[in-house]
């Protein structure tokens, strides 16, 4: 497998603390990523050869405009590699600045930013915050994204777009996605959310996996092959901790990982049949395939069956492509 990307979770400090955040992100939190080790990784990924984009995400990674701003033309400059970012817009508040911030931005390579907004971060970001980031994007010549949770009652959403008028037509694409309740945000004080309020409408039929072609270096030092809100909830998928193993190292450990390899060959849905074969039994719906994934590769007795299958699987596969079959 070639890694299309490397993720750097710069921080887990955030304007925002929504209540059902993965990471529990706050004003309060502190850990800022060093920018030597992101430089050191991104000489690595220049090496890889494969990798086309490093993205920047948090927590909040714009408030830290210098560091990202260093490191970002590092990646540029020195590797030939752009980057993109997710954002909650908090910066947005004055517009002046915006335009000032994006046009920094574009010179130091950007190409892409996804705009997290919907009824949790518009709790800490006003709407026009978000509305003065969008005409700022818009004005370099860049088409954002828009990321939307919602809960089961679907108010937040309409209420979420409703705000944004006519601002969010100068977005690219909106990503609506249902709340998800990983277990930092499941055994969180902050909110009264509970399962009954997730959308439910994956059918494990239709499971599939994108994740497995990204390195991602979480605010703890893991690496993980995959951006998932459950991804860090998985410690057999762990590849490496920052600072400690090399890229390539990580990258390595996933082509050897042969539930990986299989997760990419095959997708999840391999996955889902090996554990219907077993007995084990699904849920009639859920939030999303990375729950299923997360569920599965966490079952000690589907691990113990899919360690085996997926090596003898893999292996074969690779034999077959060896001799032009596959």
């Amino acid at each position: 497998m070639d890694i299309r990307d490397v993720c750097f979770f710069l921080t887990d400090r955030c304007t925002a603390a929504c209540p059902v955040c993965f990471a529990q992100c706050s004003p309060d939190r502190k850990f800022v990523m060093d920018k030597n080790l992101i430089k050191r990784y991104m000489r690595e990924a220049k090496e890889l050869g494969t990798v086309k984009t490093f993205d920047f995400s948090g927590g909040e990674p714009l408030l830290y405009p210098e560091l990202l701003l260093e490191t970002a033309r590092y990646g540029m400059e020195e590797c030939g590699i752009p980057f993109a970012i997710v954002t909650n817009g908090f910066w947005g508040k004055d517009i002046d600045y915006a335009r000032k911030l994006m046009k920094k931005l574009v010179d130091v390579g950007i190409k892409g930013m996804r705009l997290s907004v919907d009824a949790f971060h518009q709790q800490f970001v006003p709407p026009q915050s978000v509305k003065n980031a969008l005409i700022a994007i818009s004005e370099v010549g860049l088409r954002p994204e828009l990321s939307i949770m919602d809960t089961k009652d679907r108010s937040g959403i309409v209420k979420t777009i409703e705000s944004l008028r006519p601002e969010i037509y100068l977005a690219d694409d909106v990503i609506y996605y249902p709340v998800v309740l990983p277990e930092l945000a499941a055994n969180s004080t902050r909110h009264g959310l509970t399962d009954d309020d997730v959308i439910k409408t994956f059918d494990v039929k239709n499971a599939t996996c994108i994740g497995v072609e990204s390195i991602n270096i979480y605010f703890d030092g893991k690496m993980y092959p995959c951006c998932s809100q459950f991804s860090f909830e998985i410690p057999g998928i762990c590849l490496g901790t920052a600072g400690e193993t090399s890229l390539k190292e990580a990258v390595e450990r996933m082509n050897r990982n042969p539930v990986l390899d299989m997760m990419k060959r095959c997708d999840l849905k391999w996955f889902v049949k090996e554990a219907e074969s077993l007995g084990i039994k699904f849920k009639e719906c859920y939030s999303m395939d990375c729950e299923i994934c997360r569920d599965l590769l966490n079952n000690p007795v589907f691990m113990e069956h899919i360690e085996k299958k997926a090596k003898e699987e893999s292996q074969k596969m690779r034999v077959a492509k060896f001799l032009g079959k596959g």
